[in-house]
């Protein structure tokens, strides 16, 4: 019985010692506004949207769903982004400015709303996206994120040569975010 007692005990001390403990993450929500420019963006389109991020110590998942409307500079073409990106970042100790790099990829969805005599068109497409940017904190939970991030349609030239949405494209975008942390 004693040694069934003892091991328990070491059993314990152990578990408690040498077995890592548990992860702890962040969870950060962070509505945005940004401008989408270059490449085949026209006249800086704004864009808005949300992310919500699970980041540990220095490695994360972010979740960010975006829509840019009247992203050609017309009345009739709108692009929608849903992405899943690695974020990697590094803490500063002594500040609450933490700067980052991430780079996913996901779902980019073009809207073309041609006339009401023609039916709208709408093209599914794999895109990339690669970035980095800073979170600056200015409490434990509230903060802003500014950053850069470029984005890449994958896919060769559709039969629909005429549109400029059927052929590749990319473009990038600049956004400002207002970070909420949660422990």
């Amino acid at each position: 019985m004693r040694s069934r007692v003892w091991s328990a005990v070491l059993a314990g001390v152990l578990a408690t010692t040498v077995l890592p403990s548990t992860a702890a993450a962040d969870i950060v929500i962070a509505p945005l506004a940004g401008i989408n420019f270059g490449g085949d963006a026209s006249d800086k389109p704004f864009t808005f949207g949300g992310g919500v991020t699970f980041v540990g110590r220095s490695i994360g998942l972010e979740v960010e769903a975006t829509r840019t409307n009247d992203f050609f500079g017309s009345d009739s073409a709108d692009v929608t982004l849903l992405t899943a990106a690695l974020v990697g970042s590094a803490d500063l100790p002594g500040t609450g400015i933490k700067p980052y790099f991430l780079s996913g990829a996901g779902l980019l969805r073009t809207n073309v709303a041609f006339s009401q005599i023609l039916d709208d068109t709408s093209y599914n497409n794999f895109a990339i996206m690669i970035g980095g940017g800073l979170n600056a904190y200015f409490t434990d939970n509230l903060g802003l994120r500014a950053d850069i991030r470029y984005y890449r349609r994958l896919e060769s030239k559709s039969d629909v040569g005429i549109l400029p949405i059927a052929s590749n494209f990319d473009f990038w975008r600049a956004s400002l975010a207002f970070n909420i942390r949660f422990f």
